[in-house]
C-alpha cells in the first residue's frame, strides 16, 4: 500500500488521492471548480479530484469523487448516476468514486458500459501501485 492508514477524515481522502495522481506524473487539483457548460454562465461543479494524465498520446480528465463514508454507509447507484450527469457538464472522459466504505451492486450496474471505475481507497492504491514504485 502507499498510504499504510485509512484516512482519517474526508479532506485527507480527497488529499492522498491527489497525491497518488501526482506522485504518477498527473497533474491533480484537489476541490477542482469546473465549469459546467451545459448549466449557464455561473454554473461549476465542485470536483473533489480533477485530475489530468498526459503521459500518453491520448490525453484523459479525471473527474474523481472521493467518499469518506463508515462501512454502514455504503455507495448507491445514485452517487454513480451523479457522477454520470457532472462527467458530462465538465467534460471529463474517465470518472471515479474512490471510498472508505463499499458498493452497493446497484453501483456497479449503474457504472458498467460507462467510462468510471469503482474503488475502495485500498483497490485504488493497487490500481495505481506499479506506476506508483517506479
Amino acid at each position: 500500500m502507499i498510504y499504510s492508514t485509512k484516512p482519517p477524515e474526508w479532506q485527507k481522502l480527497e488529499d492522498w488521492v491527489g497525491n497518488i495522481f501526482d506522485d504518477i506524473g498527473c497533474t491533480a487539483i484537489v476541490k477542482y471548480r469546473a465549469p459546467a457548460t451545459s448549466r449557464g454562465d455561473d454554473g461549476v461543479i465542485e470536483v473533489d479530484v480533477w485530475a489530468i494524465d498526459r503521459r500518453n498520446e491520448s490525453v484523459v480528465t479525471y473527474h474523481v469523487e472521493c467518499k469518506n463514508y463508515s462501512m454502514t454507509n455504503p455507495i448507491d447507484r445514485q452517487k454513480v448516476s451523479a457522477l454520470v450527469n457532472d462527467m458530462k457538464d465538465t467534460g471529463a472522459n474517465k470518472g471515479m468514486i474512490v471510498t472508505t466504505s463499499w458498493f452497493q451492486s446497484g453501483a456497479y450496474r449503474t457504472a458498467k458500459g460507462k467510462p468510471i471505475d469503482l474503488f475502495t481507497f485500498d483497490e485504488f492504491q493497487e490500481h495505481f501501485w506499479k506506476t506508483w514504485v517506479v
